[in-house]
């Protein structure tokens, strides 16, 4: 089985709060997975989507929110990352392929994973 990710991050940006520098432990911060298995033949198999509540950046971005749509408050009810990835590695279960549109979102998925103590 093939999983196909798609993630999405915020930023650090100056609210004008004091919290304008980015981690440099965690520059780009998930605040969504969404994934796809597939088939050989390409179909899709089963679908997963969770937003993240951004705990390091807490504000979308403003560019964040042009490209996506995502407003802060959209992610007032979303569980922190530990818990999303927990939901996420029981979608992927033990027999899978992982695939991404690119390296960021690998790149990514391991720093915040890092970040977060799960490794």
């Amino acid at each position: 089985m093939l999983t196909v990710i798609d993630l999405e991050f915020n930023q650090a940006y100056d609210f004008g709060d004091g919290n304008s520098e980015p981690n440099p432990d965690c520059r780009f911060e998930i605040i969504q997975i969404g994934a796809v298995k597939v088939d050989d033949n390409f179909n899709i198999c089963d679908k997963f989507n969770i937003y993240i509540k951004p705990t390091l950046y807490p504000n979308i971005h403003p560019y964040v929110e042009k490209i996506t749509g995502f407003k802060t408050e959209d992610f007032s009810f979303a569980p922190r990352f530990k818990e999303a990835y927990s939901k996420f590695r029981y979608f992927l279960g033990n027999d899978t392929t992982l695939g991404t549109w690119g390296y960021s979102d690998i790149k990514a998925l391991f720093r915040n994973i890092t970040f977060h103590g799960i490794m």
